[in-house]
């Protein structure tokens, strides 16, 4: 499981890297190739909107079921994923320079929550996981679309 200071860390390392570089793109990714930039956008905006409610939908799951043993370190990563989703979708909805940065963050969140809910044999558990992989491949995508 990758510690939220671990996490938050590692971001602000990242930005502040490509930052100092000029790495970090100035304008959001679908504002410069056109139609299909804008389309990849609109559709990881959906997946990681799409990721944060069953995030927390299972969440919501693991804190009503005493039956999993890691329920408390389940929900912390299951709230992370999706508190961290919400804000990269936000991020990407105003434009921020930010973004693919936020992507990055997203993808590595949505792969270790991934991991966290394919671990438990409940089918519940398994949409989210899909939803986190789905959620995490479109992330990565858009945070190498400025490099």
């Amino acid at each position: 499981m990758m510690e939220r200071r671990t996490l938050i860390g590692g971001a602000m390392t990242i930005a502040a890297g490509m930052l100092a570089s000029g790495t970090a793109s100035a304008a959001p990714a679908g504002s410069e190739g056109g139609a299909d930039n804008a389309s990849m956008m609109d559709a990881c905006i959906a997946r990681c909107l799409d990721t944060h409610r069953k995030c927390l939908e299972t969440a919501g799951l693991a804190a009503r079921n005493s039956e999993h043993a890691a329920t408390a370190r389940l929900i912390a990563v299951l709230t992370d994923c999706a508190e961290i989703c919400q804000a990269t979708a936000n991020s990407m909805l105003r434009g921020s320079k930010f973004h693919t940065i936020m992507c990055d963050v997203c993808a590595k969140a949505c792969r270790g929550c991934e991991e966290e809910c394919r671990r438990l044999s409940d089918t519940r558990f398994a949409r989210c996981a899909d939803s986190c992989h789905d959620c995490a491949d479109s992330c990565a995508h858009m945070a190498m679309m400025s490099n």
